[in-house]
């Protein structure tokens, strides 16, 4: 075991504890969490646009 985790770049021992804490509890393998997508849209506060000033044009 320690070969592999060496191999993948992963501390061995942290590999060893979540194969025995996945050997306690195989749900966890078949049922992940549920996630929430992400929002596609996200509104964000602007501040008031100043009012428009004449700019000496008149249209024809």
């Amino acid at each position: 075991m320690a070969a592999v985790a060496l191999a993948n770049g992963l501390n061995a021992n942290m590999l060893r504890k979540w194969v025995q804490e996945l050997e306690g509890n195989p749900a966890a393998v078949l049922s992940p969490a549920p996630q929430q997508p992400a929002p596609s849209f996200i509104a964000l506060p602007l501040p008031a646009a100043p009012a428009a000033q004449d700019s000496g044009l008149r249209p024809s």
